[in-house]
């Protein structure tokens, strides 16, 4: 899925909000981060984003899916005790070269963009689910080629 456009960013978005607010069990308060926030945490973190994470910040930030929350980014003056702000593990030296976790719904898996493969065409980085009940070396197994197939495959999955 190619977000390069506008009226693409707003389709997509549009899609998202309805099938968020039909499905049960999800609650988003639709508070955006800014574009500013989001450089700064791609610039604190060593990582761009991917262009369908970018749109879920900027559009959906603080959203729950079933009691657990997308990673996001809390506003700053909170975002060292904001177990649920991407950077929170980056900040406490729990970061792990391989993947970055946005979704943990509870401590037996994970899901995380996977930071050894390169990115498609679009900027797109493929999701990785992680089972930890294989330790914290296991391997990840291939979920979705960018977030946004993560958001549909979740929810497609409820």
């Amino acid at each position: 899925m190619h977000l390069g456009n506008l009226d693409g960013e707003r389709l997509v978005t549009e899609a998202w909000l309805r099938r968020l607010t039909s499905t049960e069990g999800i609650r988003t308060n639709a508070m955006g981060a800014t574009e500013q926030e989001i450089l700064d945490a791609e610039a604190e973190l060593g990582f761009r984003f991917p262009p369908s994470y970018r749109l879920w910040l900027q559009t959906l930030n603080d959203t729950n899916i079933g009691g657990s929350e997308i990673f996001s980014l809390a506003p700053e003056e909170f975002a060292d005790d904001a177990d649920t702000d991407i950077r929170y593990r980056f900040r406490h030296g729990d970061a792990d070269e391989r993947r970055l976790v946005f979704y943990e719904p509870n401590e037996d898996e994970s899901w995380a963009f996977d930071l050894r493969c390169p990115r498609d065409a679009t900027g797109e980085v493929s999701v990785m689910k992680v089972d930890h009940l294989g330790g914290r070396d296991a391997e990840p197994e291939p979920y979705a080629g960018s977030f946004a197939g993560f958001i549909e495959r979740l929810l497609d999955e409820r």
